[in-house]
């Protein structure tokens, strides 16, 4: 029984060191990426960072889904330093109608992580639009957005 146990933990061992983290590369925003044709370019797995910095400011990133994966991903969002009263809107469009939001949601800064289930069809195109929801900002209160199947 003893030689069973420690056979199984050490194939979970290896198991869990075997996995591949979840969020790829950072991609910060870079300026000006305030429309939907100046987006920053990510892959599924990315962590998005930026920041706010004014009431109107927008920041407009771009992905692919390829036609393998899934049809449902989290959107797991993290606002860190600066006013913890800061609130920020996350809009997720198709890239073939930037019009109107697949989903809209709202965070505020100092609190844990939130995450939300955005459905996306496989083999398309999205644009992920983050704001000022409410006119606040700030520069030093930044954002982590993570989309992952």
């Amino acid at each position: 029984m003893k030689k069973i146990t420690s056979t199984v933990l050490g194939a979970i061992c290896i198991l869990f060191a075997s996995i591949t983290p979840a969020f790829a590369a950072n991609v910060n925003e870079s300026e000006p990426n305030n429309t939907f044709a100046t987006a920053d370019t990510f892959s599924l797995g990315d962590t998005l960072v930026g920041a706010i910095s004014s009431g109107t400011d927008t920041d407009h990133f771009y992905v692919s889904i390829p036609s393998d994966k899934y049809l449902a991903y989290n959107i797991n969002f993290k606002m860190s330093g600066g006013d913890s009263s800061v609130t920020y809107k996350v809009s997720v469009y198709k890239s073939t109608d930037t019009t109107t939001a697949v989903d809209s949601f709202t965070f505020t800064g100092g609190g844990p992580y939130s995450t939300r289930l955005v459905s996306m069809k496989t083999d398309a195109s999205y644009y992920v639009k983050i704001s000022s929801n409410d006119g606040t900002s700030s520069s030093t209160t930044k954002y982590n957005v993570y989309i992952y199947k």
